[in-house]
């Protein structure tokens, strides 16, 4: 299970640099999208919570802000 920090590459190209607890995306961490988007910041249970940043590059977009369950 992971636990800690790491990285994981998913089979569509996008990556996840950060924290990890029992198998979940949990605290502070990246996720770079295929598409080249990225959000940094707090995550809980797999999911954007908390404060971070997202940047759609594809849309030339910026949020920066709270997050609860991904939104």
């Amino acid at each position: 299970m992971r636990h800690g920090q790491g990285d994981l590459k998913y089979k569509n190209n996008s990556v996840y640099s950060g924290a990890w607890e029992r198998g979940m995306k949990w605290g502070t961490g990246r996720m770079t999208y295929a598409s080249g988007n990225f959000y940094e910041g707090q995550w809980e249970n797999n999911k954007r919570n908390g404060q971070g940043i997202m940047n759609w590059l594809t849309s030339n977009e910026k949020y920066t802000g709270n997050w609860e369950d991904n939104y």
